[in-house]
């Protein structure tokens, strides 16, 4: 997209077993978070997979990754601490 916010758009590479696909979405969820905080301009992340020979699009908005964080994701951009305990608490939902 020209206009902020921007997105950012991962294809994975081969299938994902339908058994893994909630721990996939945790992992790609856990990544888009800290994406999100680190890039003060990006306002949401996508991951795109095939699973069992269907498509699938997962998209993380920053209003979903502030919920998770429990404060304005962007803060994280300007406060370390903030973005550490964002990694911790992304690594132990994983």
């Amino acid at each position: 997209t020209a206009k902020e916010p921007y997105g950012w758009s991962f294809v994975l590479d081969g299938e994902v077993l339908p058994q893994k696909v909630t721990a996939k979405e945790k992992m790609m969820k856990s990544y888009a978070y800290v994406l999100l905080a680190v890039v003060q301009n990006l306002g949401e992340v996508s991951f795109e997979y095939v699973s069992d020979g269907e498509t699938h699009k997962l998209t993380v908005t920053a209003d979903e990754a502030s919920a998770f964080a429990g404060h304005d994701i962007k803060a994280c951009y300007e406060d370390i601490v903030l973005l550490q305990m964002l990694v911790v608490r992304s690594i132990q939902m994983i």
